[in-house]
């Protein structure tokens, strides 16, 4: 099939937050992705969207390359929007590409089907053919995402669609570390959120979106069990589960905390330090690293109970960053329970300032606390 174009851009090497390898908004073209009005597309940056608009035949890519080590668990995401087109051509997210004639697509089509794909040396090879699947918004908006993930020391690669998992094959080396937008034929469609994510040494949490792995969970319930630490979770009106090592996110569908999350973590053992102190000194610990944030003001430490769980410590405080337009109110939970080398659990939300969402913190990490059983 004939190639009416395909264009390769470099990313900027200037991230919006240290823990992104790569991220587009699409709030303009500052990253300089391909636009253009002709007889082959009209392809331009709009209202917080890339509008890409195929008039011929052919295959479509425009990719940013990405800081990352591709053999290493990563993420590629982007999401996208059906306008119109035949529903059986192909479109998505241009996957690990070393040239234009070397890259993998995860793809859906109009009418409700998902592939994998790759092309070598310019010839095609389907690695999942196209296949019909419910979680798909059918000539909808649709969020695609790779995930490059470790599974007991062998690596996969788990294919997403609307942060549900669909398929999980054997790790595909790609041929570089490109990724973008894939168009196979006559299509207008939007694209909007494009990431490609590693986690580095160092991670700021001003963002929601920092962890790399979905997992599948029941319609209207989130569950999560974690076997190095002992416990495990479970709760309705949940979206997804990430978990990155020791981090776990909760994130929520039902609008309470708006687009954030909760991060569970462990609070190392702190030797006899009496509890309450090493709750407040984690949290002071927390806003002193670096200097990337900075603290406005601070709530003074209160104790709260959940059920069974008579030792919780509620802290909060109002920061901002150099990088940050709007100040953020972080508000951590500590849990006081040892285990191990652990001195209790970390629950740790981050919403803006004014956010209607704090009021109804308590009660969500209440929610949390009370369907959460200990071994």
């Amino acid at each position: 099939m004939k190639k009416i174009f395909l264009v390769f851009l470099l990313f900027s090497t200037t991230f919006i937050h240290a823990q992104f390898s790569a991220f587009d908004g699409f709030d303009d073209n500052s990253s300089g992705w391909l636009t253009r009005n002709d007889d082959s597309a009209k392809v331009y940056i709009d209202s917080g969207q890339l509008d890409a608009e195929i008039k011929y035949d052919g295959d479509f890519l425009d990719a940013k390359g990405a800081v990352i080590d591709s053999m290493k668990p990563f993420r590629a995401e982007i999401s996208t929007g059906y306008i119109s087109g035949a529903a059986n051509i192909p479109y998505g997210l241009c996957w690990g590409a070393g040239d234009v004639n070397n890259y993998f697509a995860f793809y859906i089509t109009g009418d409700g089907r998902y592939g994998f794909k790759m092309q070598t040396n310019n010839v095609w090879k389907e690695i999942i053919a196209p296949t019909p699947n419910s979680f798909i918004n059918v000539k909808g908006v649709n969020w695609l995402r790779v995930n490059a993930v470790n599974v007991n020391g062998k690596m996969k690669l788990n294919l997403c669609i609307n942060e549900l998992v669909v398929k999980t094959i054997d790790f595909m080396a790609p041929y570089g570390t490109f990724f973008g937008i894939y168009i196979g034929g006559r299509q207008h469609l939007l694209f909007d959120n494009f990431i490609v994510y590693q986690r580095g040494k160092t991670q700021e949490e001003f963002e929601p979106c920092d962890l790399s792995v979905s997992l599948n969970c029941k319609m209207g319930e989130l569950g999560y069990s974690n076997e190095i630490y002992k416990w495990k979770c479970c709760m309705t009106n949940g979206m997804r589960v990430d978990e990155d090592s020791a981090v776990v996110r909760f994130w929520y569908s039902d609008a309470r905390a708006g687009d954030y999350s909760v991060i569970i973590a462990e609070l190392p053992s702190t030797g006899s330090v009496e509890f309450s102190k090493a709750a407040d000194q984690d949290m002071r610990d927390y806003l002193a690293e670096g200097d990337s944030i900075i603290t406005i003001s601070n709530e003074p430490i209160a104790k709260i109970s959940v059920g069974n769980e008579q030792n919780i410590y509620r802290i909060g405080a109002v920061y901002t960053a150099h990088d940050l337009d709007h100040n953020l109110y972080i508000r951590r939970y500590y849990l006081q329970r040892t285990w191990g080398n652990s001195k209790g659990m970390v629950f740790q939300f981050i919403v803006p300032e004014h956010s209607p969402s704090i009021d109804v913190l308590d009660q969500l990490v209440k929610e949390i606390i009370s369907t959460s059983e200990f071994n």
